[in-house]
């Protein structure tokens, strides 16, 4: 009788720490997951926020790596449509592409801050 209380004891007392094991697991997976897509959703707001001000004369970089000057937009349809022109002044090229491709700007300067302004 004793050896099955002392089993009863241990086994109650091993379990405790391993619940609370899962719990801190559980609460860290889904305080992963928050901030995963919190941080999704800031960078998101930043790029549709740029594709929709971005300007004549900006220096740009796309999600596939291409780096360019805006020369020319224009809207057809629903789609905002931007030209480029390649920064190589080795090799010149123009390039058009949808403003949902554009990820980042190259340079903020203060002259194009103020462009975005007025």
């Amino acid at each position: 009788m004793f050896s099955f209380l002392c089993t009863v004891v241990t086994t109650k007392v091993t379990q405790l720490p391993a619940f609370w094991l899962f719990i801190c697991l559980i609460v860290l997976a889904i305080g992963c997951f928050v901030y995963i897509s919190v941080r999704q959703y800031l960078f998101k707001k930043k790029c549709l926020a740029l594709q929709e001000n971005i300007v004549i004369g900006d220096k740009i970089k796309t999600f596939s790596g291409v780096l360019g000057e805006v020369v020319k937009i224009e809207t057809q349809g629903e789609m905002k449509i931007v030209t480029l022109k390649n920064l190589d002044k080795e090799h010149e090229g123009y390039l058009s592409i949808d403003s949902l491709a554009i990820c980042a700007l190259l340079d903020e300067t203060p002259q194009s801050a103020e462009k975005k302004t007025h």
